[in-house]
């Protein structure tokens, strides 16, 4: 019991120490701001995709909370009605709050990690952008194969066996949105603690923050979900009580994703404190 309680004192104390919250706000302001260059970029490379704004609109509405889903919604249809010289302008401001929103977000993590970076202020922006520029081009790809699916499952449907659709095995495929949104985001994060932070470790060092992240963003979302139905009260507010909330939203996120991050590293220091008392014995 007494080595319990150590364990949480060594736990807790070093959590007080890493500014968690600091970096979560900046991160989450930083976010925010560039939301509408960033979808202003995304929507202009969607339309040399198959995506059309209304599935872009649809999926949307059905993986953002409300609150978030309304600005997005908001900001996609004004572009659509846009100029070419908007595209050229959102592009530079994307780039440059973006690197900004990852800079915040290295910073962090190389906090929690308690790893020093030796790159220079130049190598760190580039670092920032080219993650910003992957992020882009991995949420393409994605839109892009939610899309191609959806195609293909029409086509195969009416060739499949009535009584295989109406099997208990596929209704319980259609009900499968939130395990696989976890695994993705387990995916995603477990390489972001990977590759992110100045020291690296191992992949599987990695998987209790990225199972602790992925699971805190699915349960905050689902609670900010059903705060919104069952009290819509901050509309009284109207747009600004959106923003409150989406950007409430964003920061608990970041949260998480931190605290996650702090939880490997925790591990990982005590997994060396262990091998170095057994080599002393």
């Amino acid at each position: 019991m007494k080595k319990l309680f150590s364990y949480i004192k060594d736990f807790t104390s070093g959590l007080g120490r890493m500014q968690i919250q600091t970096y979560s706000a900046a991160s989450a302001y930083y976010l925010f701001v560039s939301l509408v260059p960033l979808l202003m970029l995304l929507t202009a490379l969607l339309r040399y995709t198959p995506i059309t704004d209304e599935f872009l609109m649809s999926f949307i509405v059905e993986y953002f909370p409300e609150p978030m889903a309304e600005i997005i919604s908001g900001i996609i249809n004004s572009i659509y009605v846009g100029s070419g010289i908007a595209l050229v302008v959102s592009i530079v401001l994307a780039l440059f709050l973006f690197s900004a929103v990852f800079k915040s977000i290295l910073r962090g993590l190389d906090a929690v990690y308690e790893a020093d970076r030796k790159d220079t202020n130049l190598m760190f922006s580039l670092r920032a952008a080219l993650y910003f520029i992957l992020l882009l081009f991995s949420a393409v790809l994605l839109l892009v194969f939610i899309v191609y699916w959806g195609r293909i499952t029409a086509l195969v449907t009416p060739y499949l066996p009535q009584e295989l659709l109406e099997s208990k095995a596929v209704k319980l495929l259609g009900k499968l949105k939130l395990p696989f949104t976890f695994l993705f985001l387990f995916c995603a994060f477990t390489f972001f603690y990977k590759w992110a932070p100045a020291s690296r470790g191992r992949y599987v060092h990695q998987f209790a923050g990225a199972f602790v992240s992925a699971a805190g963003w699915t349960v905050l979302s689902l609670i900010f979900s059903v705060y919104l139905l069952i009290s819509p009260s901050w509309g009284a507010y109207g747009f600004f009580g959106t923003v409150i909330i989406s950007l409430l939203w964003l920061f608990n996120c970041l949260k998480v994703f931190f605290f996650g991050g702090y939880i490997n590293n925790f591990l990982m220091k005590r997994r060396i404190l262990k091998l170095e008392e057994e080599e002393d014995v």
